[in-house]
C-alpha cells in the first residue's frame, strides 16, 4: 500500500501535521461540495413544511439555502487561497488545483511550468493561507 506523505510544514509555515491533514480532507472534499452545491441549486419540489411529533414545523427551503451558503464560502474559500497561494503564475493554477482537491501527485499531473521545489512551495504556502484563512 503506498505510503501517503505529509508536507513539512513545521518550519516557516508552523503548521501541525495533525492540522495538516484536516486541511487536506477539506480540500479532497472540493468536488463532492461543488457537485453537492450543484444538486442544490438544481429544480427540486420542496415538500410543505411539515410538524415533527413535538418538535418544530421544519423549515426546508432554510435549510437548503444555509447548506447552499456553507458549501459555497468552502468552495470560494480554496479557490481563493489557490489563487494566493500562486500569485500571477496563472499555468500554475490548474496543476496545484488538481494536487490538491483530487490527490494528483506531481509526476501524474502532466505538463506543469514549473519545477518539483517551486510547485511544493506553492502548496505549502496554500496550505497556510488556508489555515489562516480557517481559524
Amino acid at each position: 500500500m503506498p505510503r501517503d506523505y505529509d508536507l513539512r510544514l513545521s518550519g516557516e509555515y508552523d503548521i501541525s501535521r495533525h492540522r495538516y491533514r484536516e486541511l487536506k480532507e477539506f480540500c479532497l472534499q472540493y468536488d463532492e461540495k461543488k457537485r453537492k452545491l450543484q444538486q442544490l441549486y438544481s429544480l427540486s419540489a420542496v415538500p410543505p413544511e411539515v410538524s415533527v411529533m413535538g418538535g418544530e414545523p421544519g423549515k426546508p427551503t432554510e435549510k437548503k439555502a444555509l447548506k447552499a451558503i456553507q458549501l459555497k464560502a468552502d468552495v470560494e474559500l480554496i479557490e481563493k487561497c489557490l489563487q494566493a497561494a500562486i500569485g500571477d503564475d496563472v499555468g500554475l493554477l490548474e496543476p496545484l488545483k488538481k494536487n490538491i482537491t483530487l490527490g494528483i501527485g506531481f509526476d501524474s499531473l502532466g505538463y506543469v511550468p514549473c519545477s518539483v521545489r517551486p510547485f511544493y512551495r506553492c502548496r505549502k504556502k496554500f496550505f497556510y493561507l488556508l489555515d489562516k484563512e480557517k481559524n
